[in-house]
């Protein structure tokens, strides 16, 4: 479309066509003479018309209207280029070309207009491009991108984490593209969140051996894990990645604490990561007076002791591997608090033949909810080992619900919830009963992964009353709405798009399982999630309030 030769006109418009990450424009040549071979995506000049919508920079036509953009739908921005014929531009523009290459658009031909003001003109193009260069990444609502190759901000991981302001209100996320990133991760800020762009490629992978590092560091043990999380550093979340202490591999030695994840924090969330170590003590959040922990859809593999929290601990949807024999897969200290507790629901243990559950050498409070162990699993209850400091004050307290082990059950792990303190039911048993009411995670967790995630009703979870008439997720961070599908077929059905974070149902049919799955609709695209199911049971509870 046409430019006057004002300044503000000379920012002529690449019009978006139906092909992704492809812009034309129409052109004119040094005559004025419109380009025929752009002619398809050329807009008449003689009428005020509608552009493709987004943001977008106003030109005026030969006789002197605007050029508007739709606000009726969303869409891409609209970017803008312009070259002179003067002798310095052709360097100009061929950087222009490596910042729309950059992001991954496709422009055609130069335009040409007159080379008077085109040192003003390009100082303030380019300070539009850096505009709209912000406005196409803005799809992805990460606050920085750390990317191998240097297609991000930054090429390091720990580089992004010094570079968040000291002083802000919002959680902060850092977007790791896939990649093996070798080093020692520190973290002493709060409220950030560490989210790969897929759990299996992108790995953060050290080894370390905490003797050494005490050794060589006066006996302390900031810095003995490869992600290492201060005192004071709260509401960290890490999600989608690997974190793996590969010391045992490289040198041969399995046995000995070798921290994947070391933390003191409190509120630190896991959420759809591996976390894996060569040695004992993979896992180990250690704020004994007030830490609490959340963790869902996560496989957690180590050695001695490898899933091992201090305080309060709610993991579901995940998967266990121990190397322990003969010692143990988790462990709990409950000693500071008697409310600290450790619950772990639908989930699954493996590992080596004859591989033990648990032990504790302090007091605990470890709950078992509709768990699954393997055939190798040994027949061997949660003990107190003899290095323990003391006898366990409160009492033996370790309870199940609904658990059962391939090849058969054993009798120290029968249902027995109704045992414990207040006489518990297993549907009291959730993440906001975990911390006492003072943290529920499974409804306030930020939207840091891609895909819609932590359903509620929890996926092949125990029975819900067939009266629970609320289907609730944690969105996808860059959703823009949800495709809900759900129903008793296999393959549930298309129920609607909505942009909030549940959906009611109709009223359930008792004793029937259910069948659903979110799909996160973004601007460009639309990420298909997993299919989940609840299975209702014929107990009535009052409906769920949505909001």
């Amino acid at each position: 479309m046409g430019c006057t030769k004002s300044l503000i006109a000379r920012f002529c418009v690449l019009a978006e066509t139906t092909k992704p990450n492809r812009i034309f424009h129409s052109a004119r040549t040094q005559s004025g003479a419109r380009d025929n071979t752009v002619k398809e995506f050329c807009f008449v000049a003689d009428r005020e018309l509608e552009l493709p919508t987004g943001p977008v920079f106003f030109c005026h036509s030969r006789e002197g209207r605007l050029w508007r953009t739709s606000s009726k739908t969303g869409g891409n921005p609209i970017i803008l280029s312009i070259s002179t014929d003067n002798d310095w531009i052709p360097a100009f523009a061929g950087m222009t070309m490596l910042l729309f290459r950059k992001l991954n658009i496709t422009i055609g031909r130069e335009f040409y207009s007159r080379p008077k003001d085109s040192l003003l003109l390009a100082c303030v193009f380019w300070l539009m491009v850096i505009f709209l260069s912000h406005s196409l990444v803005a799809k992805e609502r990460a606050d920085a991108i750390v990317a191998k190759d240097g297609s991000g901000q930054f090429t390091s991981i720990q580089a992004a984490i010094d570079a968040i302001p000291d002083t802000r209100e919002r959680l902060w996320l850092i977007l790791i593209k896939n990649g093996m990133y070798n080093e020692k991760i520190f973290i002493r800020k709060s409220n950030i969140a560490l989210v790969g762009e897929h759990k299996d490629t992108t790995r953060i992978v050290y080894a370390e051996l905490r003797e050494n590092w005490n050794r060589d560091h006066n006996g302390s043990d900031w810095g003995a894990g490869v992600v290492n999380i201060d005192t004071n550093a709260n509401d960290v979340i890490l999600a989608n990645l690997t974190v793996y202490n590969n010391y045992g591999s490289l040198y041969g030695a399995f046995n000995k604490h070798q921290f994947a994840v070391r933390g003191f924090g409190t509120r630190t969330s896991i959420l759809h990561c591996n976390i894996v170590s060569d040695g004992g003590d993979a896992l180990s959040l250690w704020n004994k007076q007030t830490g609490m922990y959340y963790h869902a859809d996560c496989y957690f593999e180590g050695w001695v002791d490898f899933v091992c929290p201090r305080g309060w601990c709610y993991i579901t949807n995940s998967k266990f591997f121990g190397h322990n024999k003969p010692s143990a897969s988790i462990w709990h200290d409950g000693s500071n608090d008697k409310s600290q507790k450790f619950v772990i629901t639908n989930s699954f243990f493996d590992g080596v033949s004859g591989f033990p559950l648990g032990r504790n050498h302090l007091d605990a409070a470890i709950y078992l909810i509709n768990c699954r162990f393997s055939a190798n699993m040994a027949d061997r209850p949660f003990f107190r080992p003899p290095s323990s400091p003391r006898e366990w004050q409160w009492g033996d307290r370790h309870y199940f619900y609904n658990c059962h082990r391939e090849w058969g059950d054993y009798a120290w792990f029968k249902d027995n919830v109704e045992t414990a303190e207040n006489t518990l039911t297993p549907e009291n048993i959730t993440a906001k009963w975990t911390f006492d009411g003072k943290w529920n995670p499974e409804q306030t967790m930020p939207a840091v992964l891609p895909f819609a995630s932590i359903p509620s009703p929890a996926n092949k979870g125990i029975v819900v009353p067939a009266s629970t008439n609320t289907l609730r997720w944690i969105g996808g961070r860059n959703a823009v709405s949800y495709n809900v599908y759900f129903g008793t077929d296999s393959i549930p059905s298309f129920a609607g798009n909505r942009k909030e974070t549940w959906y009611v149902t109709a009223n359930l049919a008792e004793q029937t399982v259910y069948n659903w799955r979110v799909d996160v609709v973004t601007e460009d695209d639309t990420l298909q999630g997993v299919e989940w199911q609840f299975t209702t049971s014929a107990t009535s509870i009052i409906q769920d309030d949505p909001k």
